[in-house]
C-alpha cells in the first residue's frame, strides 16, 4: 500500500450549496478518521497528515474564524443546534473530550499541521486521575499551539433557546448507533494489526437492533436517514444492517435467523480494513486502477472471517457476494457458478440502496424513489423477489423522511403501512407552516380507512434533518 502523501481536498470539487453545518459535519468526520488512523499507524504517519490536511481545508471552506463544537450528553452542537449526524459516527471523540471533563473543543482557521497533531496527541492521550481541561490546554501551550484548544464544561445550556435537546427523543438509539460504530472501529483496528474479531459483540449488537426495531416506535429507522459520510464506512454498514433487519423482519420470525442476517450485515465490508486508505478515503471519482484495488474488498472480506474458526458461514458468504450478481457478473470473479443465499440477497439489495441514497463527497443523497428506478433497471443484478418486497416494506418514503401532505401540513414518516404510498406519519407542522409542539405531534395512518378526511403525501421535501 502506498504511504506517499496525498494532495489535499481541492475545495472547488465539493458539490456547491453545502451549508455551514454540513462542512462542520465533514470536519468531525476528518477528526475521527484521523484518531482511527493514528490509533492503527502513528501520530505523524502521511494517511494521519491526509485527515488533518483535509481539516484544513474544511475550515477554510466553513468560512468563519473559528470552529467550535460543543458536547450535550451523547451529541455535538455547533451553533446552538445539535449535529445529530456527525454525533452518530463520533463516539470515540466523545469519549476522549469526556476524559478530560472538556465541553467541546475549538480549532481557530490558522490552524497548522503541527497544531492539529498536537491536538490530536491531545486526544488519544488518557489523562492521569485528577487531570481535566486545564492540564490539556497545558500541553497543547508547551508546543506553542495557539489555534487549537479544549473548552470548558458549560455552565449553562448550549442549545439555541426553543430549540429541543435531541436527547429526549434518540438519546437510546443514537448510543446504540455510536456503540455498534465503537465496535466496528475495534474490528478495523485489530484487522489492520494483524489480530482477530471477536464476534460475541457485533453478535449483542444485532441483538440490540433487533429489539429496537420489534419496539415498532421508528426512531433507529429515522437515524438511519441522516446521511453522514464517514472514511471507514461504518456507518454505511450500520444502516445496511439496520435495512436488512427492518427487511428480514417481513421474511421472518425467525430469532436466531434475524441475528445472523444482522452479523452478516454488520460484517459485509470488513474486508475495506484492508484498502489503502488513500483510495478508501478518496472525495475524488476512483480511476479504473483504484476502482480494481477497492473491488478486492469482498474477497479480503471473506478471507478475513474465514480465518476465523467461529465465524458464521452466512458472513462468509455475504463478505464475498454481495458484489456478485445472477448472471455470473460482478466481483470478485469465480471460475465457477455461485449461488447467493437468502442473506447474502438481502445484504446485497440494502448494501446497494444505502449507497444510491447516502450522501458522498462526490454527489448529493439519492430520492428513495430514484434509487428504486435504478435498481429495477439493473437486470440481473438482483433477484427480483427480494427487490420487490424490500421495496414493499422500506417503502416509497421510508421511516425518516420529511413529507408534505396534500393539505399542506408537513410530516414525518416513522414506519410503513399496508399502502405503499401511505406510510404512517407525525404530523410536524399546521396548515400554516407553525412547528407544532411535541405534545401536539399526532400520528396518522394513511392508509386507514376509517379516517373520515382523505389525506395523501403530496411530495417529498428534502433538506437539513438536523
Amino acid at each position: 500500500m502506498c504511504d506517499c502523501l496525498p494532495t489535499p481536498i481541492d475545495p472547488s470539487e465539493v458539490p456547491a450549496g453545502r451549508l455551514p453545518r454540513e462542512l462542520v459535519s465533514d470536519f468531525v468526520a476528518e477528526l475521527v478518521a484521523a484518531m482511527l488512523n493514528a490509533r492503527i499507524y502513528f501520530l505523524d504517519h502521511p494517511r494521519v497528515d491526509q485527515s488533518l490536511l483535509s481539516l484544513t481545508a474544511n475550515l477554510r471552506d466553513v468560512g468563519v474564524d473559528s470552529v467550535k463544537i460543543s458536547v450535550v450528553e451523547s451529541f455535538l452542537v455547533y451553533r446552538e443546534r445539535p449535529l445529530l449526524s456527525a454525533s452518530m459516527s463520533a463516539s470515540r471523540l466523545i469519549q476522549s473530550l469526556g476524559a478530560w471533563e472538556a465541553g467541546g473543543l475549538e480549532v481557530s482557521r490558522g490552524a497548522t499541521l503541527l497544531e492539529l497533531r498536537a491536538l490530536l496527541e491531545v486526544l488519544l492521550t488518557k489523562p492521569q486521575p485528577g487531570e481535566g481541561v486545564e492540564d490539556a490546554n497545558r500541553q497543547l501551550e508547551t508546543v506553542s499551539c495557539v489555534n487549537v484548544r479544549l473548552l470548558p464544561r458549560f455552565t449553562k445550556g448550549v442549545l439555541e433557546e426553543g430549540v429541543e435537546s435531541p436527547a429526549q427523543a434518540v438519546l437510546v438509539p443514537i448510543q446504540l448507533y455510536q456503540s455498534i460504530v465503537d465496535v466496528l472501529q475495534s474490528i478495523t483496528l485489530s484487522v489492520c494489526q494483524g489480530g482477530t474479531i471477536r464476534f460475541g459483540p457485533v453478535q449483542d449488537h444485532a441483538e440490540q437492533v433487533l429489539k429496537r426495531l420489534e419496539d415498532e416506535d421508528g426512531s433507529l429507522l429515522n437515524l438511519a436517514r441522516h446521511e453522514q459520510y464517514d472514511a471507514f464506512t461504518f456507518g454505511h454498514s450500520v444502516r445496511v444492517a439496520v435495512l436488512a433487519m427492518n427487511y428480514g423482519r417481513a421474511l421472518t420470525t425467525n430469532h436466531e435467523a434475524l441475528v445472523r442476517l444482522g452479523t452478516a450485515a454488520l460484517l459485509h465490508d470488513v474486508g475495506k480494513a484492508l484498502i489503502p486508505f488513500e483510495i478508501l478515503h478518496s472525495r475524488h471519482r476512483l480511476s479504473a486502477e483504484e476502482r480494481r484495488e477497492i473491488n478486492r474488498h469482498p474477497e479480503l472480506g471473506a478471507k478475513i472471517l474465514i480465518d476465523h474458526r467461529d465465524a458464521d458461514p452466512l458472513a462468509v458468504a455475504a463478505a464475498f457476494g454481495h458484489h456478485k450478481t445472477l448472471v455470473e457478473a460482478g466481483y470478485p470473479d469465480t471460475a465457477h457458478e455461485h449461488h447467493l443465499s437468502a442473506i447474502t440477497h438481502i445484504v446485497k439489495v440494502c448494501d446497494t440502496y444505502e449507497a444510491l441514497t447516502a450522501a458522498r463527497p462526490y454527489k448529493r443523497p439519492m430520492s428513495p424513489v430514484r434509487a428504486y428506478r435504478i435498481m429495477m433497471s439493473m437486470k440481473g443484478h438482483f433477484h427480483p423477489r427480494f427487490l420487490r418486497r424490500f421495496m414493499e416494506v422500506t417503502g416509497i418514503y421510508p421511516s425518516g423522511q420529511i413529507v408534505q401532505l396534500s393539505d399542506g401540513r408537513e410530516a414525518q414518516v416513522i414506519r410503513q403501512s399496508d399502502g405503499l404510498l401511505e406510510p404512517v406519519v407525525r404530523i410536524l407542522t399546521d396548515p400554516g407552516g407553525a412547528r407544532l409542539a411535541p405534545d401536539d405531534q399526532p400520528e396518522i395512518d394513511l392508509s386507514d380507512p376509517r379516517r373520515e378526511e382523505t389525506l395523501t403525501v403530496a411530495e417529498a421535501l428534502e433538506g437539513e434533518r438536523e
